[in-house]
């Protein structure tokens, strides 16, 4: 057989992709007991708000430190909540694999092979209590057969009986009206006879025996005699009767017996977690211990199916995803999972939201197989579904990355009732392991359906760094905790704050570029004022001095009445100048007034819909100060904060956080001071 048709992680081995050394992270590298993550995580979100706190009189601070240390205490308490469920499920010494899928996909059925194959203890256990019950009542397919076949005989004999019965009394029925009514053709006869003679004959009649006595006496004689028979016939009948129904009572009896044995026996059968065609047949997560021969452990998780009744198992599969190292997704159909349509979440997007934070993600393609000449004429694998599973990986690489591995291809069902111990006689499934034992043998089936194959997978692929795996899939878990915090937040950054900082930087821009127009216009004002003041000053002067010169002024009077007009000019002047510079003030302090009240407003709206819009997000909380009467550059303060969020995870070290959050107060302290430069 073609190993590739049947396994589809031939390029995806973990020699060519190799296991990410969990010691390269971060977190827990100041301590080498890998159990520590947890530990070292809520440290480390301690640390990052002890870190931020900065002590000032500056209220302005003060009040922005608050924030950001509001912000990283609600982020340290929701993450820390996470890491407590991550801790308090986590399994560090055996490698836990949860088989996941769509209702009805074949889970149970691999989990079962997987227990048949394996050493679990619960199922010796069943296997115990079901050998147990089929010998205390001697459940063998011949003891039933023949039972049944008992029961058919004496129920036939006892129809039988009943119609030979009903046929006996119907003919002595018969006889007895027979001759009912002869004695009564006798008696009209005698009464008759008996009108038609003398008088004397009748009188005599009692003493003289005519021929019409002796015919009734003997019809009254054969009567008592059919009688007799017919009582003596209904005691036969009703002893036989007796005794075929005591039969068929005491046989089924017996098999009422074993058919209540036949359904204890179900609940200790092989295969008993094996839906039944119900949507939701399994309900809640249970976890099977396994050991191989080599002694290796492996817990196997059966996990409800996402396709059915979801919300009513939603828990029970995220709990269930959360203990496992390794997800196995299952689905009966070769090709990828159905996208979803508007606001209506397909299954892709069911899977990425419940299982991409885990390390190692394989696709099981199981396919339906239930005649066992499908199975012996052709590969496992036809050409099309090879080519159906090609674009599964390419989906799932696409939608997943590299924790995706690849797919593997097997028939579930013909490898577990093949292997199958305990099946209840007479069953579908007695009579499907008949078929497949016959038709093919034991180990063609094992081969042909891949289950070797993917049994030599679990144990060879997986026994070789098992702790390797358990010690990634725990730390990935961890991981994606906070990848989860700052993909939000870094989503946050993307969809509102740039373009916030776009919009408030053009508000600001135009503003900046009023004011500045305003400005100029002010200092030009200024200007001209002073050149008109100046103008009429000097005016003033020359018209005063030319007017004294006229009159014939001496020298001496010439320089009086001269200083005396530049006194009083003068004065003129500064009240004049004073007067001009005062109503251009006021109208250059109403239009600054504006342009910043405008700019505060609309600012103001700005940040209001972002509060409104972030206010939405489910995971994260977001708080964006707005002190618009003290000059605040709201970009630059809203950066430092949630620049201090992103600082939170660091692949490189979280210990340096504390330096960290001191720039970050400092960096919004700044903000604060950067509204408009002083010219």
């Amino acid at each position: 057989m073609d190993k590739e048709s049947t396994v589809g992680y031939a390029n995806h081995n973990f020699s060519d992709k190799p296991l990410v050394n969990p010691s390269s992270h971060a977190i827990g590298e100041q301590d080498m007991d890998p159990k520590n993550i947890y530990k070292d995580s809520k440290n480390a979100l301690i640390n990052l708000r002890a870190g931020g706190e900065v002590y000032s009189d500056d209220p302005r601070i003060a009040a922005i430190n608050d924030e950001i240390i509001n912000m990283v205490r609600n982020l340290e308490e929701r993450l820390g909540k996470a890491i407590s469920i991550l801790e308090d499920s986590a399994e560090w010494d055996v490698l836990t694999c949860a088989f996941y899928g769509e209702t009805n996909s074949g889970k149970s059925t691999l989990i079962e092979f997987l227990r048949l194959s394996l050493d679990d203890e619960l199922k010796h256990k069943e296997q115990t209590i079901f050998n147990d019950i089929v010998n205390q009542f001697g459940l063998s397919e011949k003891n039933i057969e023949d039972t049944q076949e008992k029961l058919k005989r004496a129920i036939s004999d006892q129809e039988s009986l009943l119609t030979v019965n009903k046929q006996e009394a119907d003919k002595l029925i018969g006889e007895l009206s027979f001759l009912e009514g002869k004695l009564e053709k006798l008696n009209i006869k005698f009464s008759t006879a008996k009108k038609n003679m003398v008088f004397y004959r009748r009188i005599l009649l009692p003493f003289w025996k005519i021929k019409e006595h002796e015919e009734i006496r003997i019809a009254k004689e054969l009567i008592k005699n059919k009688v007799l028979e017919i009582n003596r016939a209904i005691e036969s009948g009703e002893a036989a009767v007796a005794a075929v129904n005591s039969k068929v009572e005491s046989l089924s009896l017996e098999m009422k017996t074993l058919t209540d044995s036949l359904d204890q026996l179900r609940k200790y059968k092989d295969g008993k977690i094996i839906g039944d065609g119900r949507s939701d047949f399994t309900r809640s997560h249970h976890t099977y211990h396994l050991q191989s021969k080599n002694g290796m452990h492996i817990d196997v998780i059966d996990v409800p199916g996402i396709e059915g009744n979801e919300q009513s198992v939603s828990d029970q599969i995220e709990e269930a995803v959360r203990k496992a190292h390794v997800v196995f997704y299952v689905t009966s159909k070769a090709s990828p999972p159905q996208k979803g349509e508007g606001n209506t979440q397909g299954t892709l997007e069911k899977i990425k939201r419940q299982i991409s934070d885990q390390a190692e993600i394989w696709a099981i393609y199981n396919k339906r197989i239930t005649n066992p000449i499908a199975m012996a004429s052709q590969e496992l694998i036809t050409d099309d579904e090879k080519k159906a599973l090609k674009e599964m990986d390419y989906v799932f690489r696409k939608e997943l990355g590299e924790t995706y591995r690849g797919h593997m291809s097997i028939s579930a069902l013909p490898a577990f009732l093949v292997l199958a111990k305990c099946l209840v006689p007479l069953s579908p499934e007695q009579r499907g392991k008949d078929k497949f034992i016959s038709k093919i043998g034991k180990e063609e089936t094992l081969d042909k359906s891949g289950a070797n194959v993917f049994l030599n997978f679990l144990l060879m692929e997986f026994s070789k760094n098992y702790k390797l795996r358990i010690e990634l899939a725990n730390r990935n878990k961890v991981d994606s905790v906070f990848k989860f915090a700052i993909d939000n937040i870094r989503e946050i950054i993307d969809d509102r704050l740039i373009p916030l900082q776009n919009q408030v930087k053009l508000q600001y821009d135009g503003a900046k570029s009023n004011l500045i127009t305003t400005k100029k216009e002010f200092i030009l004002s200024l200007k001209t004022s002073l050149k008109r003041h100046l103008m009429i000053f000097e005016n003033n002067v020359r018209d005063y001095m030319y007017n004294k010169i006229d009159s014939n002024i001496s020298g001496d009077d010439l320089k009086r009445y001269l200083t005396r007009s530049l006194e009083d000019q003068s004065e003129e002047f500064k009240k004049g100048l004073q007067n001009s510079i005062s109503h251009l003030s006021n109208d250059f302090e109403r239009q600054v007034s504006e342009t910043v009240k405008k700019f505060k407003e609309y600012t103001a709206s700005i940040f209001s819909q972002f509060n409104d819009s972030i206010n939405k997000f489910e995971k994260i909380e977001h708080v964006v100060i707005i002190e618009t009467d003290n000059g605040i550059s709201y970009m630059g303060l809203a950066a430092s904060v949630a620049g201090g969020i992103l600082l939170f995870w660091n692949p490189l070290g979280w210990f340096t956080l504390v330096t960290g959050l001191i720039s970050v107060a400092s960096g919004a302290y700044k903000a604060v001071r950067s509204f408009f430069s002083k010219e």
